[in-house]
């Protein structure tokens, strides 16, 4: 019975840590969702901006000074959309990795919980042993009160 006891204190240590790993790599799973986000919005606002660059060209109204402050910007926004996807590569592999921490987690509750079904699956055979021996000590007590009468 102490053995389940202690048992039970690390399930509920183990049902904590993986708790506190789901949390984590939920937060990380945010993060890269909330980064994907801003990097589309950066590449849209780059779009529209080429976009009002080539409608200005087009219609002839737009110095080389204009020109060169457009292409200037945009190429400020590609570096940004550049550097934006490395760091999402570098959360992703974070995200990966507190999956892959919360699997981990996981599985040592599952091993745990098996250890206390395994534990009491024990004590049950025990318990039907000692009963049966009760039940034949009482069959052979009453057999023998038979045969002395």
């Amino acid at each position: 019975m102490a053995n389940e006891r202690t048992l039970r204190l690390v399930l509920e240590q183990r049902e904590k840590a993986e708790q506190n790993a789901l949390e984590v790599w939920s937060g990380a799973t945010q993060r890269v969702q909330a980064f994907m986000q801003q990097i589309e919005q950066v590449r849209e606002f780059r779009k529209s901006y080429l976009a009002e660059m080539q409608a200005k060209s087009e219609a002839g109204g737009m110095s080389m000074g204009a020109y060169l402050s457009y292409q200037d910007f945009i190429a400020k926004l590609e570096g940004i959309e550049q550097r934006q996807e490395r760091e999402l590569l570098m959360l992703k592999d974070r995200a990966e990795a507190c999956r892959q921490e919360f699997i981990k987690r996981r599985q040592e509750r599952n091993i745990i919980e098996t250890l206390i079904q395994h534990h009491r699956e024990e004590q049950r055979k025990l318990e039907d042993k000692r009963d049966a021996k009760l039940l034949d000590e009482v069959v052979t007590a009453r057999m023998g009160r038979r045969k002395a009468r």
